[in-house]
């Protein structure tokens, strides 16, 4: 499929308005639910996910031994596909493969502001075993091609 080809695809995409998502309501209790797909905010891009690992952090929130905020909707390490961006988004195209940090970072705390940002007083973490999830751009990377 050709590059041009792949971003007509895209435009014409019918993004759905719900999605299926394992929700934790507690350690080792969870549902398959269904929730809104997310709307990218101006400067965010919305991704359908193509993959997604499990890793141990999600072990963690599983068995109960990392401090977590319920309900929540585990998983963060993704990949996929650009199928909607905000207005202010201009470093990446529909149809673009990327992947993404789940981590949000504030930009403006004290650490932020020194360079430190794995010290970020606003840290937030965005779980991603979803279809689709919404994240800010700039935490977003193109995957290479190879």
């Amino acid at each position: 499929m050709g590059e041009s080809t792949c971003h007509e695809a895209i435009e014409e995409l019918q993004i759905p308005e719900f999605m299926k998502a394992i929700r934790y309501v507690e350690p080792k209790m969870f549902t398959l639910v269904t929730i809104p797909v997310p709307r990218p905010g101006a400067n965010e891009v919305l991704i359908k996910v193509k993959s997604c690992g499990i890793c141990g952090s999600d072990l963690h929130i599983h068995s109960g031994d990392l401090d977590t905020r319920m309900p929540v909707i585990t998983g963060h390490e993704t990949s996929g596909i650009v199928v909607k961006k905000g207005d202010t988004v201009s470093m990446f195209q529909l149809g673009n493969k990327v992947t993404a940090d789940n981590s949000e970072l504030c930009g403006h705390c004290y650490y932020c502001r020194l360079g430190k940002p794995l010290y970020c007083e606003n840290f937030a973490a965005h779980g991603l075993h979803r279809k689709f999830e919404s994240l800010a751009a700039s935490s977003s990377w193109l995957k290479p091609s190879y």
